[in-house]
């Protein structure tokens, strides 16, 4: 199938404005996050918003056996005037009179359509169940493989030639983290009359970030266990327990970089699709009406 699409911005996109100070490198820096109608973001030519607008192509088969069945699908999509965050722009990138007019700015930012990006990849499903003593076990795999591509960066006239601030090597890092290359999931489920028990294995692929100091900030590869069992006492009744990340499993540690404030959220890791919490147990009940 192909199809069209497009995604208007969104309001705060177009009106957030907000001026905060961080650390970088162990300094205090000033930051103005402008909004998109504000005379700081015109006077640098950042253009007025427009909506983005997408290509999308899919394609894929199925095969079932009966107790087998396999889907794969591949796809395809194209994504023009994407919005993103800009890099932080210092005084010295800015023009002489947009410096004398905003003396207590040390960095700028700003939402625009900054980017162009391509994205490809697969989808792949495999589901397997068969009989085991009295009861029935279902096994599935679900594999993704993505790869996404920024295709081009978009500069306003006023800061071209910036291009390696406009869509920095952090926030590029940011994006392309949004799209691990490889995502695995293992699950395994046994039912046998009203007992039911499910075991879950995800593979979350390795993802790098950059500090403000354009050091790396790399997550390895992780696996992730949940087990849970449940009983059902009735059609309209039943409880499960069990714990997700059974074994605790955290991201890699970027202690070396929380202590140089390198971390967007100055704790020992940045948030990651894994989750930062670690181990959870819960029991929950279910009423049906």
């Amino acid at each position: 199938s192909v199809s069209t699409g497009f995604r208007a911005p969104s309001l705060a996109q177009k009106y957030y404005s907000q001026q905060f100070t961080n650390f970088q490198g162990g300094k205090l820096v000033t930051i103005q996050l402008a909004s998109n109608d504000s005379n700081l973001a015109q006077r640098v030519g950042i253009e007025q918003l427009k909506q983005e607008t997408s290509v999308n192509g899919s394609a894929g088969f199925t095969f079932n056996t009966g107790k087998f069945t396999a889907t794969i699908d591949g796809y395809y999509i194209s994504v023009k005037n994407r919005i993103v965050l800009t890099g932080n722009f210092s005084r010295d990138d800015l023009p002489i009179d947009v410096q004398k007019d905003y003396p207590y700015i040390d960095q700028a930012q700003f939402f625009s359509n900054a980017i162009d990006t391509k994205t490809r990849g697969i989808d792949l499903i495999l589901s397997y169940n068969e009989s085991l003593g009295s009861g029935k076990i279902t096994a599935t795999l679900a594999g993704n493989y993505n790869e996404m591509e920024i295709t081009k960066v978009n500069t306003s006239e006023q800061l071209k030639g910036k291009e390696d601030i406009y869509l920095s090597d952090r926030e590029k890092a940011f994006i392309l983290a949004s799209a691990p290359k490889t995502k695995i999931n293992l699950n395994l489920n046994y039912k046998i009359n009203k007992f039911n028990a499910n075991l879950q294995l995800v593979r979350f692929d390795k993802v790098t970030l950059i500090g403000y100091d354009e050091t790396e900030q790399v997550y390895n590869p992780k696996v992730t266990t949940d087990l849970s069992f449940g009983y059902e006492f009735s059609k309209n009744l039943s409880l499960t327990l069990g714990s997700k990340n059974l074994f605790n499993r955290y991201p890699t540690l970027q202690t070396t970089q929380v202590t140089s404030g390198n971390t967007e959220s100055g704790g020992i890791f940045d948030p990651v699709q894994m989750g930062f919490a670690g181990r959870q147990a819960f029991a929950r009940l279910n009423f049906k009406f």
